[in-house]
């Protein structure tokens, strides 16, 4: 999200440390990135014939990392397009698991640098 919204990362709080559950990680993401952003992060899993429904939308892909059995995110649009990760190594596998982020305002936009 960071890399999307061009904030620097150590602004990102790490929900992982206030919870271990996954429902409450997003909803704690949701509040966060709603009151400082204005957007929702809402992800979707796909099958590969799926795909086409993120055809050229800017979002977040992930997948199991190259450094082991953890998964690992990174900004997609129809491809890597960065990977947050110093090694730059990408995703093990093909995504399945993609995050979008929807405005609460259906005018407000951004423009990031990486689009």
């Amino acid at each position: 999200m960071a890399s999307i919204f061009e904030f620097p990362i150590d602004k990102m709080p790490n929900f992982w440390e206030q919870t271990q559950d996954l429902s409450e990680y997003w909803k704690l993401n949701n509040d966060w990135l709603m009151k400082e952003y204005g957007f929702k992060a809402v992800s979707f899993e796909f099958l590969p014939e799926d795909m086409h429904v993120i055809e050229d939308i800017l979002c977040v892909a992930c997948a199991k990392s190259p450094r082991g059995d953890a998964d690992h995110a990174v900004v997609w649009r129809n491809g890597l397009i960065h990977d947050p990760h110093f090694s730059n190594a990408g995703l093990a596998e093909n995504p399945n698991t993609f995050t979008v982020f929807i405005p609460e305002d259906p005018h407000k936009s951004f423009n990031p640098h990486l689009a």
